[in-house]
């Protein structure tokens, strides 16, 4: 899905990466740097220029459901695109 809308994906984004586990908190943030990167490098061989890329990895910093039951932590795996240009 995502390959077939890069025509209009050729602006300039930020890219975030929010992750929780029940893992330390240095570990989920290599995680949600890894995954943003990932998924940066994905955009990139698929025909978005990297220059307009910006993966960042949040870990555990900015939930948007309660990390103490599993449909929250669920919640707070996600991914974020956000146009900044």
């Amino acid at each position: 899905m995502l390959k077939q809308r890069l025509n209009v994906l050729q602006c300039e984004w930020k890219l975030q990466v929010i992750q929780t586990q029940e893992v330390r908190d240095s570990y989920n943030q290599e995680l949600s740097d890894a995954r943003a990167n990932a998924v940066s490098t994905y955009l990139a061989s698929v025909g978005v220029d990297a220059a307009r890329l910006d993966a960042k990895g949040y870990g555990e910093t900015q939930p948007i459901a309660s990390n103490k039951n599993p449909d929250g932590r669920a919640q707070n795996r996600r991914i974020e695109f956000n146009v900044i240009k």
